[in-house]
């Protein structure tokens, strides 16, 4: 190969490189979002030991997907409080620009929501999670409301070239109402995986007897992966 011909190659390889890396920063910066609320307090809800187990769901995802997330129920009697706690698992490996759909990508946020019904559970919050590199995850409160459910959002991966996220922990803490209605509701959680493109996420159904749904406008491509609790009593 000619001197001439080899430089003209690394050029362009070179060329390529800086392209895609200007893209990459391109695109975290197009999809920052000015209106989101850091969730301010890192401590996380604690579980009392009283607190007895009542439920557990793992999601159903591809067996393709790194993805892992499941969701444990328990109840205070003492307290007359539910407690969820969903883990978020994305597992170690390189995520290329070709299988974004299963593995953590750095450019679109993703999402995970719970709702709650009957109106008359009042709910607090927390969540925290590290990436494989012992980064903090900052998560954000995407949308919530006391009464019906909360919706956060989060990079699972930590920047370009980054780590995947080893784990973010999220508890909801449910106290039943002074005034007892009687009645049943349910608890949904849906992760949503966006990729390709921002999504847009709300409740449909709020105040309802059963737990508000949740709806998805994808600007790109979005898998939604959804877990159930029934029985929750207030």
């Amino acid at each position: 190969m000619k001197k001439s011909s080899f430089w003209a190659a690394a050029v362009i390889v070179a060329f390529a490189v800086a392209l895609a890396i200007a893209f990459n920063v391109f695109l975290i910066l197009l999809q920052i979002n000015e209106n989101v609320w850091p969730v301010k307090d890192t401590a996380q809800i604690a579980i009392p030991a009283s607190a007895e187990q009542i439920g557990y769901q793992e999601a159903q995802i591809d067996s393709d997907s790194l993805l892992s997330y499941d969701a444990v129920l328990y109840y205070d009697e003492a307290a007359e409080t539910y407690y969820l706690e969903v883990k978020v698992r994305w597992k170690k490996e390189f995520s290329s620009p070709w299988n974004v759909e299963n593995t953590a990508e750095e450019n679109y946020e993703d999402y995970l929501a719970i709702s709650w019904g009957g109106g008359a559970l009042q709910g607090k919050y927390s969540a925290q999670g590290t990436y494989w590199n012992d980064k903090p995850v900052q998560i954000s409160r995407y949308y919530s409301a006391a009464n019906c459910g909360v919706i956060f959002q989060f990079y699972e991966k930590s920047g370009f070239l980054g780590k995947e996220l080893r784990e973010a922990t999220f508890r909801v803490a449910l106290e039943k109402p002074e005034q007892k209605e009687g009645l049943e509701t349910n608890i949904r959680v849906a992760y949503c995986h966006t990729y390709g493109g921002r999504a847009d996420i709300d409740f449909y159904g709020i105040d309802e007897s059963s737990a508000p749904g949740m709806y998805w406008t994808a600007s790109g491509v979005a898998q939604r992966y959804e877990l159930a609790f029934a029985g929750i009593e207030y």
